[in-house]
């Protein structure tokens, strides 16, 4: 494999796994993104749970009519002695101000600022909505705040946090729920409606008033981006796997020594090397035959013999000549030319 393939898979196998953090970040902030809807649903349930505690009759998200031809949504609904509770629930964090007649609070974190719309208008409108179902009963209002908030003013009139909430609603709990109250919750529990189109109908209609709510399409962006790297990482990690393995199955740059050399020079002596049979007819002149096949088929080293004295090449090619084919005329041209002393 040549050198830059080798380093393109090594700088692959080192870098993918910074890569794979990529998709992380991303998650991460879109995470990030729904923080803020998150805290608010899970602030709604907590507010929940405690006006279940304080009363035997309460639903949550609930759709009615405006009593303008539209829809309003509204986070709880409590049957009490007083009449029927309406509460808005806010998770919003940090410092909070504003007051009853304002059109807009404003939240402070750090240095920056944000203003929002005041929620006990948010809140009358909901009561206005059940008054226009001509119930015929007290229609009570109640924002909560969770305790991640904090008024320095103080609380504006109608306004609770979550850790003073039963402590605030306790008058509303005083006596027994009469028998109008029950009637009135009957008929509005005629009225509520839960399903998908009257939800699709409300957000229609806040979509006309305010606009539409595009916090979610950075978010799904996020996460479709996150899911199409992990695919392509994955891709990648598959196709990295084969070529590593065909990278360790190349043979090395050098070629491995003959298998001759590894042995002892005593078991490279010509008598253990088996004679080729050689064709008798003679070589035309100037013929050439191949290295490769000549050196498969006899491969000859000499040891040095009787204190290092060397045989003649009349020697070695006469003793050659005995070992390629051991006639009569081979073994006298091997003794004229090594002499008896000398001979195998």
């Amino acid at each position: 494999m040549e050198a830059q393939s080798l380093f393109s898979l090594i700088t692959l196998a080192a870098v993918r796994p910074l890569v794979w953090l990529l998709p992380l970040v991303l998650v991460v902030l879109a995470l990030k993104r729904l923080v803020p809807r998150m805290r608010g649903s899970a602030g709604e349930a907590r507010i929940g749970r405690v006006l279940e505690q304080l009363f035997s009759v309460v639903r949550h998200d609930l759709i009615l009519p405006d009593g303008r031809g539209g829809w309003t949504q509204i986070d709880h609904l409590a049957l009490t002695p007083a009449g029927l509770l309406v509460v808005e629930s806010k998770a919003y964090r940090g410092l909070i101000f504003g007051r009853k007649g304002e059109a807009t609070w404003t939240q402070v974190l750090g240095r920056r600022r944000y203003a929002f719309q005041n929620p006990l208008r948010q809140n009358f409108a909901h009561v206005q909505a059940l008054k226009a179902l001509g119930l015929g009963v007290p229609v009570l209002e109640r924002v909560v705040f969770t305790n991640a908030a904090r008024f320095p003013k103080g609380l504006p009139e109608g306004v609770s946090r979550l850790a003073t909430l039963a402590e605030d609603l306790e008058p509303y709990r005083e006596g027994v729920v009469s028998d109008a109250l029950h009637q009135a919750w009957q008929q509005l529990d005629g009225a509520i409606r839960t399903d998908r189109a009257a939800r699709r109908a409300h957000r229609t209609g806040l979509e006309r008033r305010f606009g539409a709510d595009d916090r979610l399409s950075p978010v799904l962006l996020l996460l479709a981006a996150a899911g199409v790297l992990v695919g392509g990482l994955w891709l990648t990690a598959g196709q990295l796997g084969p070529e590593v393995s065909a990278l360790r199955r190349q043979p090395p740059l050098m070629p491995a020594p003959a298998a001759f050399a590894s042995r002892p020079a005593s078991a490279l002596s010509p008598t253990s090397v088996s004679p080729p049979q050689l064709s008798s007819r003679p070589q035309p002149r100037g013929s050439t035959v191949s290295v490769a096949a000549t050196e498969s088929r006899i491969s000859l080293q000499w040891t040095e013999r009787d204190g290092g004295s060397r045989e003649s090449e009349d020697c070695k090619l006469a003793i050659a000549a005995v070992l390629m084919a051991n006639t009569p005329e081979h073994r006298h041209r091997r003794t004229q030319a090594c002499g008896k002393s000398a001979m195998p």
